[in-house]
C-alpha cells in the first residue's frame, strides 16, 4: 500500500523529525519528544558532535521572558525545521536563522502565558525569504491569536505552505485567503467557513478539520489545482458527487465523519489514485466495497471505514 500523496507533500516541510534536537526544557522533552531526539539545556551550547546533521530543532526556553534565539542557530548549515513559542514572534529575523530553513513551526501554548494575551504578541516585520512552510499550533483549544501577530503575505514571499486554525473566524480566513502562491494548505477548527469558496485557487493539497454543518462542499470546482484532499471529523453530510467536479483530484482521504453519501461517485473520478475512509460508519455496503477493490487504485484504505 502506498503512503499517502499528501503527507508525502507535508513532509516537504517538516523535514527529518527523526533528526531533531530539543533545546531547553527537560521535563517538556521527557513529555514530548519521540524516541532518538537528542536533547541539551537552554544556557549550553552545543558540541559538533550534537549538532551534526540535525535538521529539526525545538526551542522550549525555561521561562517565558526568554525572546532571543541562540546566537549558533544560524550556523547550521543542515537545519531546515524550526519550532518555537509564539513568544519568539518578535525575534525572527532572516539574518538569524539558517539560509535553508525552511519551515517555522509557532506555539501557542497555556503553559507559555495565559491564553487571553497571546494576540498582544507582535511578529517582527522582517521579510524571511527563504521560509516554505509556516504552521501555527495551538495547544488544548483552536485559537486565532495568530491574528495579532500582525504576519502577513509579504512577510513569507516564498511560501508554499501554511498550518494554522480558522475558529470559523471570517477575519481569519481572510488572511488566509491572501496566500496567493500557498500549495498546501492545513486549517483546523474550520466549522462552517467559506473554505472552497475563499482560499487561493493555487492550492493543490488541503486538509480540513472539523467542518460543521452548515459546511459545503458545492464551489470545490473553484479550486482546479486541487490534487489531495484530507477530511477530519466531518459534521456535514459528505456528499461524494461533489468530488467529480475537482477534476484533477488524486486523493481523498475522509476521517472519523459519520455522514457520507455517493461514495459510488468516486469511480467517477477519472484521475482519483488514493481513496482511504476511516471511521465512517461504514459507507461500502454490500457489492460496492468489491467493486471499489476491483477498481485498480494506488492506495485504497476502507477495510475500517
Amino acid at each position: 500500500m502506498r503512503e499517502s500523496y499528501l503527507l508525502q507533500k507535508r513532509s516537504q516541510y517538516l523535514t527529518a523529525l527523526d533528526h531533531a534536537l530539543w533545546v531547553g526544557s527537560a521535563s517538556v522533552y521527557k513529555s514530548r519528544a519521540r524516541d532518538g531526539h537528542a536533547h541539551c539545556d537552554w544556557d549550553a551550547v552545543p558540541g559538533g558532535d550534537v549538532l551534526e546533521g540535525v535538521q529539526s530543532i525545538h526551542l522550549v526556553p525555561p521561562t517565558p521572558d526568554i525572546t532571543a534565539l541562540p546566537a549558533w542557530l544560524a550556523t547550521l548549515p543542515a537545519l531546515r525545521t524550526l519550532g518555537l513559542p509564539y513568544t519568539f514572534l518578535p525575534s525572527l529575523d532572516a539574518a538569524k536563522l539558517p539560509a535553508k530553513l525552511a519551515c517555522l513551526q509557532v506555539i501557542y501554548d497555556d503553559a507559555t502565558a495565559p491564553r487571553e494575551t497571546w494576540d498582544q504578541t507582535r511578529y517582527s516585520g522582517h521579510v524571511l525569504p527563504n521560509v516554505r512552510g509556516f504552521f501555527q499550533l495551538a495547544t488544548n483549544e483552536p485559537s486565532t491569536a495568530w491574528l495579532g501577530s500582525g504576519l502577513r503575505a509579504e512577510h513569507l514571499p516564498g511560501l508554499e505552505a501554511w498550518l494554522s486554525d480558522l475558529n470559523g473566524d471570517e477575519h481569519a480566513l481572510a488572511r488566509v485567503s491572501e496566500l496567493q502562491r500557498v500549495e498546501y494548505l492545513a486549517l483546523e477548527a474550520v466549522r462552517d467557513a467559506k473554505v472552497f469558496e475563499s482560499v487561493p485557487v493555487s492550492v493543490e493539497g488541503l486538509h480540513l478539520g472539523l467542518p460543521t454543518k452548515a459546511f459545503s462542499l458545492s464551489n470545490i470546482a473553484r479550486l482546479h489545482k486541487l490534487r489531495y484532499l484530507r477530511i477530519n471529523g466531518a459534521r456535514f453530510e459528505v456528499d461524494c458527487a461533489h468530488f467529480v467536479n475537482a477534476p484533477q483530484l488524486i486523493e481523498l482521504d475522509i476521517l472519523n465523519s459519520k455522514k457520507i453519501k455517493n461514495v459510488e461517485a468516486l469511480l467517477e473520478c477519472k484521475q482519483l489514485k488514493s481513496v482511504s475512509f476511516l471511521d465512517c460508519a461504514k459507507p461500502f455496503k454490500g457489492p460496492l466495497k468489491q467493486r471499489f477493490k476491483d477498481h485498480g487504485f494506488d492506495r485504497l484504505e476502507i477495510d475500517f471505514a
